[in-house]
């Protein structure tokens, strides 16, 4: 038996049911939206997990750049270290043979100064004659000895310098 309402009974009825809807509605979508919150709260974790993981591994990758380039430094250095040793000790022996070079000079000079005063004063004037083209000749010998000995350091030391250049281009190499 279907029980009959007075229209503001019916009205009020569904005013109620109305509000009874709103309200579960509304807790409905306070529900949906809580969820859409947690879900992207949710990822943006994820997400700050993945930048956290991907930093720590680019951290460990930079690390490992670092230490070997820092082993890289140590050789260089060391390579550097030698270089300068083996330039300064070349650049002596070369500064200790032209001292030499100019000693002999020097005294050669003073020993041709000599027999020129000794063949002034004790010779007659065609033994001195003779003399000077002896001694000129002697020392255009020493010249053409002093010019080959000069001729042969020179291309010993572009030697050296081509293979300096050569092993400090294939060590840019390696390092590049």
């Amino acid at each position: 038996m279907a029980v009959l309402f007075s229209p503001e009974e019916e009205e009020r009825r569904e005013r109620e049911e109305t509000e009874r809807m709103v309200k579960l509605y509304a807790i409905a979508a306070r529900e949906l939206q809580r969820n859409r919150e947690l879900e992207a709260e949710n990822l943006y974790l994820q997400e700050q997990l993945r930048e956290i993981e991907l930093s720590k591994q680019q951290h460990a990758a930079d690390l490992q750049d670092k230490n070997r380039l820092s082993r890289l430094l140590e050789h260089k250095n060391a390579f550097l270290e030698r270089v300068a040793q083996r330039r300064e000790a070349e650049f002596n022996s070369q500064k200790k043979e032209r001292e030499e070079r100019i000693n002999q000079l020097i005294s050669r000079k003073r020993a041709k100064e000599t027999l020129l005063k000794l063949m002034y004063y004790l010779f007659p004037e065609e033994e001195r004659i003779q003399m000077f083209h002896a001694v000129d000749a002697r020392k255009r010998e020493e010249e053409e000895r002093q010019k080959r000995e000069d001729a042969e350091m020179r291309v010993k030391l572009e030697a050296l310098k081509a293979k300096q250049l050569r092993k400090l281009m294939e060590i840019e190499k390696k390092n590049i």
